[in-house]
């Protein structure tokens, strides 16, 4: 074997190394925070159970919201177009995110980035939203309000994990991130009332968005519970 070819072949195995780095070490941003939070989501839903249970209403979880056959079949449409655009958002936001590392490139801007900051996360919502829903075979008697739950905690997490990825995101690229989030929205495109704000420099206060999230996810849980209490199908096999 030549020398040339030996180094041919070397150069390809490195290339390979090389992608390997690069792959792995972004798949494995993806999955470890998916995991934690699943077990994170998991935990404060059994948190939330024991309170309501110590105030006598353990079983709101685990009751159903009951479906006729006309919104059974609207449902699985619906949950069939966000899983497919949950699949195609995940899948540029992935593709053009790795072909930007590949190329050396440190914040990415450019593709579905240039539009918002966070597609991966938000895809992610849209994947889990339609499981968290109704599934055939699965949850025959309606929707379980206990998914819902999970659903609305992994939203709120993703949006928390979102805040710490933009945090050590400023640290490393202090000016050039913050042009960039004055140029894109958060999860969703800017509209254009919040785009005045952000030319005016004027950016809501980091106490201030914490307590409207916890006023939105109380009130999202308070319907929840309101809607169990009086639309519900109780199943006597729990899970």
């Amino acid at each position: 074997m030549s020398y040339r070819t030996i180094k041919q072949i070397t150069e390809k195995v490195l290339k390979i190394l090389i992608s390997l780095d690069i792959y792995g070490s972004i798949i494995w941003g993806i999955l470890a925070p998916m995991m934690i939070f699943t077990g994170a989501v998991s935990i404060s839903l059994f948190l939330i159970e024991s309170l309501f249970g110590l105030l006598g209403f353990g079983y709101w979880a685990y009751v159903y919201f009951p479906i006729d056959e006309i919104n059974y079949i609207a449902l699985l449409i619906f949950e069939a177009i966000i899983f497919s655009l949950g699949v195609g958002l995940f899948v540029i936001s992935f593709v053009q995110l790795v072909r930007e590392k590949v190329r050396g490139q440190g914040l990415v801007q450019t593709g579905i980035y240039e539009i918002i900051r966070h597609p991966q996360n938000f895809s992610l919502i849209f994947l889990v939203l339609p499981f968290s829903l109704y599934i055939p075979g699965f949850r025959d008697w309606g929707i379980r309000v206990a998914d819902l739950i999970f659903l609305v905690h992994f939203i709120y997490f993703m949006i928390i994990f979102s805040y710490v990825e933009e945090h050590f995101l400023k640290k490393k690229y202090p000016e050039e991130f913050q042009q960039y989030v004055q140029q894109t929205g958060f999860m969703i495109p800017t509209v254009n009332k919040f785009a005045i704000l952000k030319r005016r420099n004027i950016d809501i206060k980091p106490s201030l968005k914490i307590a409207l999230y916890l006023i939105s996810y109380i009130l999202i849980i308070g319907i929840i519970f309101a809607a169990s209490n009086r639309f519900r199908v109780e199943y006597p096999g729990g899970f």
